[in-house]
């Protein structure tokens, strides 16, 4: 922490009691939510306390979620302390999120104290004041926030390399790029920033690089060709053991699709195609006939790669990432990374500016609380401060600013799923960044101007926080009001009826949370997208019920189902829910195999 201005800043205790005040305050103004945790706990998140309940409970141990590729369970595993603490509810699972809210708070003060100890301070004012929609994100107990943290701790490691470079720092740097890629494999946008920012502090080496790459005779230049290929196949094998598969696509033409297939990368070209080919075959051919063809400068780069430092720190760089990757090799060794392509990439233009118009003007007003025309506006400030800092600025930290939100915009409009505030988190921390700027230019000039417009975006925000609360019913006045989830009501209809095993919707991972497993509930879907597991174990319990939400438009397929198969089965409805129990069939024979279809009968009504 040498680089901090003050001296007080380097003490250890100053730290501590940083955190423990950002987290203290978080918790108090996050407290009507996490009163009502169990009202305001998704049902992704249950799926994955679930999974820490079960570890808690003396469980297996696995490094990934059942049927997700793209994210470990390092983030849902700090919830275990707060297990021990708390007992297992969904407020313990809850407060890692504010933790790891609080330590991206400090590790943004950290690099904005680069800048000057006033920015710094102002930016945690900005910070800690979020919008309600910031405020959502930082309650659930999802990755996001997790690896903005890490990603700025990697930021500060690589801006301390700069003033004093070390193996040790290459070493720690990578680490943390590879860990926080299992952590989250949306933490790329992260690693591309600090990739971006070693080729501009290497513009010599990497010119030297292409200057000596480039084909003096023919041979050489189908070798260069075949490098080109390699080094493509080479990304395609390490972006689908990171995320587990990628599918690519322009508009409704397909691509490239890459997939996890007994542990090993394959990819599918063109969307229709049934071949599969296995890309680490195809990579071991193309090197073989880059050896065949020509031979002469790959000697000669072993040679050179002896002593160079370069090749020394792309060496330790290298094995910092594979060691900071070491939960994925071990759950690509038990077979355990499965389920459906990290990323679904479409490069169609259409597309991606429809996705760009809804983050503009629908996605990144909504998280400001503003209306469209006010939301246009601060983006093209934004992106105007965006332009300036990449013509002018030499700083470091504000070309970090600069970089990282023209590649999240990238990724989020090259991404097939809908705009969510949780993908444009890293967004925010830019527009704070700025916020942050502008206010400690006005301070220079008028102090009084500076606290006129501090005290507005904290009175702003802090309203629209309490106005959400308010239409939310978990406050009235100064009181926090607490709430009893609708889903009680159906765990003990169940309870009272002692069904084994209930079949519902997607939020079958809730009500099992908050059940505690009694009675066991599951998807009734033919596909779930969890589940697979308990599905097995509980098939063949008898007395089992189906719950349908009474607006889905599975109401009708087994409303259908059950007429065409002649099936009767006892109807009530509770909290909204239409449900089916104690389904006989006219023969005992006949109706076996449709009442064991009958549980899991339902359809999807949109993309997960």
């Amino acid at each position: 922490m040498k680089f901090l201005e003050n001296k007080q800043l380097n003490n250890i205790t100053f730290h501590c009691i940083f955190i423990l005040s950002v987290y203290a305050i978080l918790f108090f103004i996050r407290l009507p939510i996490l009163v009502n945790a169990e009202v305001f706990l998704t049902s992704d998140e249950a799926f994955m306390a679930n999974d820490m309940a079960n570890l808690f409970e003396g469980g297996q141990f696995h490094f990934y979620h059942e049927n997700v590729s793209y994210q470990g369970i390092f983030h849902s595993l700090i919830a275990i302390p707060f297990f021990w603490l708390f007992g297992i509810s969904s407020f313990a699972f809850k407060l890692p999120s504010i933790l790891y809210y609080t330590l991206y708070i400090w590790t943004f003060f950290l690099l904005t104290m680069r800048i000057n100890r006033k920015f710094a301070w102002i930016s945690v004012a900005l910070l800690v004041l979020c919008p309600p929609g910031i405020l959502d994100v930082t309650v659930n107990n999802y990755p996001h926030t997790l690896i903005a943290c890490l990603g700025n701790i990697a930021f500060l490691i690589y801006l301390s390399h700069r003033d004093n470079p070390t193996y040790r720092k290459i070493f720690y740097i990578t680490f943390i790029m590879g860990f926080s890629l299992y952590v989250y494999t949306l933490s790329a946008i992260y690693s591309a920033v600090i990739i971006f920012l070693w080729i501009m502090d290497s513009k010599t080496f990497v010119r030297n690089v292409f200057e000596q790459l480039k084909p003096v005779c023919l041979r050489q230049g189908f070798a260069r060709l075949i490098d080109i290929i390699i080094f493509i196949n080479i990304s395609w094998i390490l972006l689908t053991y990171l995320t587990g598969g990628i599918s690519s696509k322009i508009g409704d033409l397909g691509l490239f699709n890459s997939f996890m297939r007994t542990s090993a990368p394959h990819y599918r070209m063109l969307g229709s195609s049934n071949v599969h080919i296995p890309l680490i075959e195809f990579f071991i051919l193309m090197v073989i006939l880059r050896v065949v063809i020509y031979r002469t400068d790959i000697i000669r780069f072993i040679k050179m790669a002896k002593n160079s430092p370069s090749f020394i720190c792309l060496g330790v760089g290298l094995l910092g990432f594979l060691m900071g990757l070491t939960p994925r090799w071990i759950g690509l060794y038990r077979n355990r990374i499965n389920g459906h392509p990290g990323y679904e990439l479409d490069f169609g233009l259409p597309q991606m500016w429809h996705k760009l118009s809804d983050l503009v003007s629908v996605k990144f007003p909504q998280i400001l609380e503003l209306n469209s025309y006010f939301g246009v506006l601060v983006a093209l400030l934004v992106g105007l401060a965006i332009f300036n800092s990449l013509r002018r600025d030499k700083a470091p930290v504000k070309i970090i600013f600069a970089i990282l939100p023209i590649i999240v915009v990238l990724a989020i409009t090259m991404y097939q799923k809908p705009n969510v505030p949780r993908h444009i988190f890293p967004i925010y921390g830019v527009i704070v960044f700025y916020a942050a700027s502008f206010l400690s230019n006005v301070e220079k000039k008028s102090i009084y101007s500076f606290w006129i417009l501090l005290v507005f975006w904290g009175s702003f925000y802090s309203y629209a926080t309490y106005n959400q609360y308010n239409k939310q019913n978990i406050v009235d006045g100064f009181s926090i009001l607490e709430k009893e989830t609708p889903f009680h009501s159906l765990i003990r209809y169940a309870r009272d009826k002692q069904f084994e095993v209930v079949y519902t919707d997607y939020s079958a991972h809730k009500l099992q949370f908050l059940s505690g497993g009694n009675p066991s509930f599951v998807e009734f879907y033919r596909n779930p997208i969890r589940g697979w597991e308990r599905i097995k174990q509980t098939a063949n319990l008898p007395n089992f019920a189906v719950f349908i939400s009474e607006n889905s438009k599975n109401v009708s397929v087994y409303e259908n189902f059950i007429k065409a198969t002649k099936i009767t089965c006892d109807r009530e409805k509770v909290s909204k829910y239409l449900i089916f129990s104690k389904c006989r069939g006219p023969s005992k024979i006949f109706s076996s195999g449709a009442l064991r279809y009958l549980r899991i009968l339902a359809q999807r009504e949109h993309a997960t």
